[in-house]
């Protein structure tokens, strides 16, 4: 999976592609992690699914070759400095009880190095939900005034191997 959030000015964007997770075997054997990453960060080939016009987020969708299913980007438009917003998402020690609607128990950063960190989260899923509690271990990266534009961040999530953490995992 691979899940990323843009800053441009004020404009926030998600954008979405589970391809690494979800794609069989032989479709990831005909592309790459990086060619679906460049296929994500194109302007080009994004069809409108929804626009909000009271101040939601707009939906865009967009296959990407060899995935076998499509990237999703999310855009909206926030009226804070990116700079400390982007701090903020990257904290993911905090990140923990910050939501009544989202009962994420456990968030923290396993490993830090220059920009990438080893992330650890635990959401406890409501019983009654019928479904169980989730776990994941993802590698967050983070770049900032990419290209020289100041403003412009973009963080990208890659699901890891929990045995990495074979303790955290127990």
């Amino acid at each position: 999976m691979t899940t990323e959030l843009t800053f441009n000015g004020s404009r926030l964007m998600w954008v979405a592609l589970f391809s690494l997770m979800l794609v069989p075997g032989s479709a990831l054997a005909t592309g790459s992690a990086a060619s679906f990453q460049s296929a994500l960060d194109s302007e080009s080939g994004w069809e409108v699914l929804k626009l909000d016009g009271r101040g939601g987020v707009d939906v865009y969708k967009k296959d990407i070759a060899g995935a076998g299913i499509p990237g999703f980007r999310g855009v909206k438009i926030v009226d804070v400095d990116s700079g400390p917003l982007f701090a903020a998402i990257n904290d993911f020690d905090k990140h923990a009880g910050m939501s009544d609607d989202i009962p994420l128990v456990k968030s923290r950063v396993l490993k830090r190095e220059a920009n990438k960190m080893h992330v650890f989260a635990y959401l406890d899923v409501p019983g009654w939900t019928l479904a169980n509690d989730r776990y994941w271990f993802v590698e967050v990266e983070y770049m900032m005034n990419i290209g020289g534009v100041q403003g412009h961040h973009k963080q990208t999530w890659k699901m890891l191997d929990p045995s990495l953490y074979p303790k955290v995992v127990a």
